[in-house]
């Protein structure tokens, strides 16, 4: 795509063929988000050259965007980009668009360029089919675009390596763990897919991904991980972790901790904790003194690692007063709605709304809003449309309705913060029964 704007500048993919954009995209990120402060600034440049090679499983030059200005010579001033992705809803499957990078040279800020690459973005996602899109963005800016903040992200707790218990005199581990290879790939894949059964929403880790994330990402790149396998005394393969060597120096990361159906966190977890302590060292062994002094888990932790966690280090454990959020972007209501019914109709099941018929109205304060058709429990018609105020069933402000859909807040936790979240009393049935309070496991793809 090609378009003019404001001032001579030209907004453009990278599919468009101007390799002076391929060459000066990854230095044109590092040298922005350097100037911002970014202590990954270097480490992004890595990143660009990885999603803009070709070899990336999922975005490609039609995915990126650049504004260049002519009268410095096509010097890049603003840039945008991509990341096709799957995700699941309780087992069902649906794309997303994760907008990423998102960078302008300060002297070109406030002239509209984000919002330019944007509705690319979002036109480029529609096109591919996604119904949501993503970003992991500064606090508050990518509301005026359409998105709120209703899945966590971040660490969720962080503890000392120096705390971590060593074996007694004579005692031996009772699980190993070696690097991952190529031939671990299908146990990945099923191990992921069963750890995703206990959470809301999840990403999607195929076969090809896995390749990427071993063989094919840039070592040295923000994102690279190192998947290591947890064996059992018996020579049983039963999970992973994927660590990270630094988020910003503060921590070394556990990204991942999956225990499939052969084992569990209780087994494990004292021999997890010995090898996350043994990989920081490994890591920083030619620097000892840049080595962090804690290890963090993310967002994403069953409730048994939780108290695991709690419980070994009471006291010692950092945990953040919150945890951050996704913003998350649902274009069209209706059609994520109609795409998720085979799990809102389980849900409805020996519910307090069992076998429901009628109407369900959620305004949105815009006099607009959302209207579910149910015929004996099984939804029948969703539709979106004019909705004068106070005629809905239930009313929700800025998007707030996103953060019960995802499981993020329940209805009581909204209407607490916001006196407008209201709700009749069959709102209230059907709307607990519909959306439960429930984490979610988002390792996105980068």
């Amino acid at each position: 795509m090609r378009k003019e704007l404001d001032g001579g500048l030209i907004l453009r993919s990278l599919s468009e063929g101007h390799e002076s954009d391929r060459a000066r995209l990854p230095e044109f990120y590092a040298f922005t988000f350097g100037e911002a402060g970014d202590s990954d600034a270097r480490d992004i440049f890595v990143w660009t050259q990885d999603l803009v090679s070709g070899n990336h499983p999922t975005t490609t030059l039609d995915d990126v965007w650049v504004v260049v200005d002519p009268a410095k010579d096509d010097e890049i001033v603003s840039a945008l980009l991509l990341i096709p992705q799957t995700w699941r809803y309780e087992g069902i499957e649906f794309g997303v668009g994760r907008v990423e990078l998102v960078a302008t040279n300060r002297f070109y800020r406030r002239r509209g360029l984000i919002r330019q690459q944007m509705q690319a973005a979002h036109e480029r996602s529609a096109a591919l089919g996604h119904l949501v899109n993503g970003i992991t963005g500064i606090t508050h800016y990518y509301r005026r675009f359409g998105y709120a903040m209703a899945m966590d992200l971040g660490i969720r707790a962080a503890f000392p390596l120096a705390s971590v218990p060593k074996l007694d005199e004579g005692q031996e581990v009772d699980f190993t763990f070696r690097a991952a290879t190529t031939a671990d790939i299908p146990s990945l894949v099923a191990w992921d897919h069963y750890y995703a059964q206990q959470f809301l929403t999840t990403h999607v880790n195929t076969p090809e991904l896995w390749e990427y994330e071993l063989n094919g990402r840039t070592q040295g790149a923000p994102f690279y991980i190192y998947p290591l396998i947890m064996t059992d005394k018996a020579g049983r393969d039963v999970g992973y972790l994927a660590m990270r060597a630094s988020i910003a120096g503060r921590y070394v990361n556990c990204l991942r901790y999956v225990v499939g159906p052969e084992s569990s966190y209780l087994a494990t977890f004292a021999d997890a904790l010995r090898e996350m302590k043994a990989f920081a060292d490994r890591a920083f062994e030619n620097d000892p003194d840049a080595r962090p002094g804690h290890v963090s888990f993310d967002s994403g932790l069953p409730r048994a690692l939780d108290i695991l966690i709690e419980r070994t280090w009471p006291g010692l454990v950092r945990q953040p007063e919150r945890i951050y959020t996704w913003y998350l972007r649902v274009p069209e209501l209706p059609a994520f709605i109609r795409h998720i019914a085979p799990v809102l109709e389980k849900r409805l099941e020996n519910s307090g709304a069992n076998r429901y018929t009628g109407d369900l109205k959620i305004g949105f304060y815009d006099l607009t809003g959302l209207t579910i058709h149910f015929e004996n429990g099984r939804i029948t018609s969703v539709t979106q449309g004019e909705l004068p105020q106070y005629e809905g069933d239930a009313d929700f402000p800025y998007l707030t309705f996103l953060n019960l859909v995802f499981g993020h807040r329940t209805l009581d936790e909204l209407a607490y913060v916001l006196p407008e979240v209201t709700f009749n009393r069959k709102a209230a049935v059907l709307l607990d029964a519909l959306f439960p309070a429930k984490r979610s496991w988002v390792v996105a793809l980068t």
